[in-house]
């Protein structure tokens, strides 16, 4: 019984040392957890979806392209090729994050359309920040959402008519896309840029393999632009007075299908200097949900 009373002490401080050295793992891998995790300031906006998108991938001559490019930042090259990419998509759902105005409300205001974008993939020259994506053009069938992010954010929005069909929806095996800008807006007069495009999807749904081509174009969770009048402002009222901003995308992986696409029409490189060839690779998704926007500084 003695021994028995002696070896219950030494049990419990087994028990404690267990229970302290689970602890300290936890606390440690949560530390190195929030180091990873980019320090978000202000939570911007919300989309609740995106549907069905199409990625095309061109490639251009990297000097060009890195001349076309805001200072501070670089191209970012797959295995040295410098790469354009047309995306074309449907956002549902979007909603501003306004302080202190309730969800509900905001939800309220809530807006969705179809959009084309122009996109390179970049890294910042200095600093640790991560690779991402610089937009040429964002083109969308809205003129409110285009113009609060264009006077707010300086992001490159552009209004456009837009229509899509799906010659069977249930399946997602056909689509087609057609995108014209409008040429004159209340500001100015924008250059053209038309988007045709039919395609087909293939093969299963999956994530892009790591490594790959497919990886390093959809899976960017960052955004590069220039600061605006507005963010210049508050930069200059804060004394942070960078040239760049930087936002962050949460949202879960896209899956992916090949595309067989058919471009019936396609100037939405030439405003930017490039004339469009046959893309050389093209993905679809059926979308993803729920993406978030963090200001990131």
């Amino acid at each position: 019984e003695a021994s028995l009373r002696s070896a219950v002490p030494r049990h419990r401080a087994g028990i404690n040392q267990s229970r302290l050295q689970v602890t300290s793992f936890c606390n440690m891998w949560c530390s190195e957890r929030k180091a990873l995790l980019p320090k978000r300031r202000s939570h911007f906006m919300h989309h609740r979806r995106w549907d069905n998108a199409l990625f095309l991938h061109f490639a251009v001559d990297a000097a060009q392209l890195q001349a076309k490019l805001p200072r501070g930042l670089a191209v970012d090259l797959y295995q040295g090729v410098a790469l354009l990419s047309i995306v074309a998509i449907s956002e549902c759902g979007i909603e501003p994050r306004i302080p202190l105005l309730p969800l509900s409300v905001q939800a309220a205001l809530a807006v969705s359309h179809h959009a084309v974008n122009v996109r390179t993939y970049v890294r910042p020259i200095r600093g640790n920040g991560p690779p991402g994506i610089y937009f040429f053009s964002l083109d969308c069938s809205t003129g409110l959402p285009a113009l609060g992010a264009r006077l707010l954010f300086n992001l490159p929005y552009k209004v456009a008519s837009m229509s899509r069909t799906h010659a069977s929806p249930e399946s997602h095996s056909q689509h087609e896309f057609i995108s014209q800008r409008q040429k004159r807006t209340i500001f100015r007069t924008e250059p053209a840029g038309a988007f045709h495009a039919v395609w087909s999807a293939e093969g299963s749904l999956q994530e892009a393999p790591p490594g790959s081509l497919a990886e390093f174009v959809v899976e960017r969770y960052c955004l590069y632009c220039e600061r605006g009048l507005v963010l210049r402002c508050l930069g200059a009222a804060f004394l942070k007075l960078k040239r760049l901003w930087r936002g962050d995308i949460d949202h879960a992986p896209w899956p992916l299908q090949r595309a067989r696409v058919e471009l019936l029409e396609n100037t939405m490189l030439r405003p930017i200097g490039f004339e469009a060839a046959e893309p050389f690779d093209a993905h679809y998704s059926t979308g993803v949900g729920s993406i978030d926007f963090f200001f990131a500084g």
